[in-house]
């Protein structure tokens, strides 16, 4: 039997990034745990969901733009699935400190809960008032620290997940915007950078696609082309000053 995976301390870790831009924003609170450009004036988190270091080294021809910005691999520890992911960047912890544990974890007095619609494992009643997303992740998460010293926060990302468990649990302390395309997707986040503020921006369709048709698929190498001209927009868009970090 090989020995379980252990992570490196002297890796960073996807927990690091958001309280990194803030600091390198100069945001009071916040630690550099990754080395940024200091003096930055509006900055960008925008997380492309079903992505990875491995996939887009595999499929670098497809993301040009992604391939040729490519910084260092970031840890992103147990497990890696998309609750877990949100919450370490949305609150700056790993998992073991916000307790977002997996997609679906048991709660007392309420049993198996998923954390991606809020409602019993594998469906059920809508359970936000029984199980408070504020009280089943209690830390504050970085818009909210954010937004207390005064720098403007939104939070970009699909208007269907406006309100949801997961977004008040992980997400909240920001002005939420709802989108519905790639384009709204990238206008927001532009003008939420031409506006000097923090945003945070996500991206989901790539990790549907791989759950549907599978990584590396026709459909999903497609849907990549066009999350690689997502990014480019934004790019193209920022700001003197301006900053945009990626993370998959």
């Amino acid at each position: 039997m090989e020995p379980l995976p252990r992570l490196d301390p002297a890796l960073a870790h996807l927990a690091d990034v958001a309280p990194s831009v803030l600091a390198a924003m100069g945001v009071p609170g916040f630690e550099p745990r990754i080395a940024l450009p200091y003096d930055v004036g509006g900055a960008c988190l925008l997380l492309v969901d079903g992505l990875g270091a491995e996939l887009l080294d595999a499929y670098a021809d497809d993301a040009p733009v992604l391939a040729g910005l490519r910084g260092p691999t970031l840890q992103v520890g147990f497990p890696s699935t998309t609750a877990a992911g949100l919450a370490a960047v949305g609150t700056g912890c790993r998992s073991g400190e916000h307790g977002m544990v997996g997609m679906s974890f048991r709660l007392p007095d309420v049993g198996v809960i998923n954390a991606l619609k809020w409602r019993p494992h594998p469906w059920g009643e809508d359970l936000r008032e029984r199980a408070t997303p504020e009280v089943v992740q209690p830390r504050s998460t970085v818009f909210e620290r954010a937004a207390s010293t005064g720098v403007a926060v939104s939070v970009i990302s699909g208007a269907q997940f406006a309100g949801s468990g997961l977004t008040r649990a992980v997400l909240r302390g920001g002005s939420y915007v709802g989108v519905h395309t790639m384009g709204d997707l990238a206008s927001t986040v532009r003008s939420a950078l031409a506006g000097g503020g923090f945003c945070y921006g996500y991206h989901a369709d790539l990790d549907l696609v791989g759950h549907l048709h599978g990584p590396g698929s026709e459909a999903w190498r497609l849907q990549l082309r066009q999350v690689d001209k997502l990014v480019e927009s934004i790019v193209e868009g920022l700001p003197p000053g301006g900053l945009l970090a990626v993370v998959a």
